[in-house]
């Protein structure tokens, strides 16, 4: 039985920094050669069959990688490289607006609070992903831990990702890690989009002076569990 593709990812675009210039063999550009090749094949993929995503593998918001570029704004959204670290939601919401957004998490036992922590508070879906960090998929969790993934997995696919902007408030939450806890600004969700999606139009071009924002299929922006393998394999997504 063959499954049926609904999106497609462009991994690790946040190799290419803004103002990369290219080697001194092969000078030029970089950092517009990489948005020209994220906006092409997302072109390509939406012309092929309107339903489909095309993501990048963006870095924004985590640790010092604060000024890597949005590649996505050209894309259908980001599939982000930032492991489900809760600093850098908020930092991928504005180049994915109306679009689809969610991460890998290569701890999804040992930082199994930041997959609860981005389901619920921006509705991003369900993160497993082996081949690195705690290198266990979902076939090789207990059964204490498999039963946790499959009720956030469900409690998150029952309410439409729909989100506007984000209010901070005064309060700050406190998350464990290793070397202590982080604490963090507490968000509460706006939305301001419609509950009835329309088709998603042709991403736009990085060099047209007309920029329109984009939606993401509802089927892969509702629904959806990422699984991703690293150094062992390749990277794939599950849905539904």
């Amino acid at each position: 039985m063959i499954a049926r593709a609904e999106g497609f990812l462009r991994d690790e675009t946040f190799r290419i920094d803004p103002g990369d210039m290219g080697t001194p063999s092969h000078p030029g550009h970089a950092d517009r050669a990489m948005m020209r090749l994220v906006f092409d094949p997302a072109a390509r993929t939406a012309s092929y069959r309107s339903e489909l995503a095309f993501l990048t593998s963006d870095c924004v918001g985590v640790r010092t990688l604060t000024g890597k570029a949005p590649y996505a704004l050209v894309a259908h959204g980001a599939y982000q490289h930032t492991a489900c670290r809760p600093e850098a939601w908020p930092y991928g919401l504005f180049p994915n607006f109306r679009n689809t957004l969610w991460s890998c998490n290569w701890h999804p036992i040992s930082h199994w609070h930041y997959n609860e922590y981005a389901a619920r508070t921006f509705d991003v879906p369900v993160a497993v992903s082996s081949g690195y960090g705690d290198d266990t998929g979902v076939s090789e969790m207990s059964r204490e831990q498999f039963p946790r993934v499959l009720d956030l997995f469900e409690e998150r696919a029952r309410r439409p990702m729909r989100i506007g902007w984000i209010e901070e408030d005064a309060a700050r939450v406190d998350l464990p890690r290793a070397s202590g806890r982080l604490s963090l600004q507490r968000h509460r969700l706006r939305s301001q989009t419609s509950a009835t999606w329309q088709p998603r139009p042709l991403p736009p071009s990085p060099v047209s002076r007309c920029q329109v924002s984009t939606s993401s299929p509802s089927r892969i922006a509702s629904l959806g569990m990422s699984n991703s393998s690293g150094r062992k394999g390749t990277g794939r997504s599950i849905q539904g």
